[in-house]
């Protein structure tokens, strides 16, 4: 959250922060104001859209996303703008917005609509989902 985080109420007792910037979507963000001795919190609210990131090293749909254990999002498999299966995988790093190229999937002909586990190792288990043939 950036912005001015300061200020003065106006008559109707509401405080209106005109730049403030919540920089990811999310459900039930509250706001609370402390002024000497009194407190409040603000009505659940929402935020929604998309922030401005890096693209992808592969442009990719339908693929699976894991969040791992050092806060990075491992991006892997999907289909590409000409609906080929892809066997690529890519890391998507939250702290600077950045994706990079990481090793491939074990399936040559790639994996599309798959699901992903991460397990207890710190490994990613893709399974099910289809190749590039349409075979599970």
């Amino acid at each position: 959250m950036s912005g001015t985080l300061t200020q003065t109420t106006n008559a109707q007792g509401q405080a209106i922060f005109n730049n403030l910037s919540i920089d990811r979507g999310q459900l039930g963000y509250t706001l609370l104001a402390i002024s000497v001795n009194a407190t409040g919190v603000s009505n659940p609210f929402a935020v929604t859209g998309f922030c401005a990131t890096a693209a992808m090293s592969t442009p990719r749909e339908v693929h699976t996303q894991i969040l791992l254990r050092n806060g990075k999002v491992l991006l892997a498999g999907g289909i590409n703008n000409t609906s080929n299966a892809l066997n690529t995988a890519e890391l998507y790093d939250l702290a600077t917005g950045t994706t990079s190229a990481t090793g491939n999937l074990a399936a040559p002909s790639g994996r599309t609509n798959q699901a992903g586990v991460l397990l207890p190792n710190g490994k990613v288990l893709l399974l099910g989902g289809f190749d590039i043939t349409a075979l599970p």
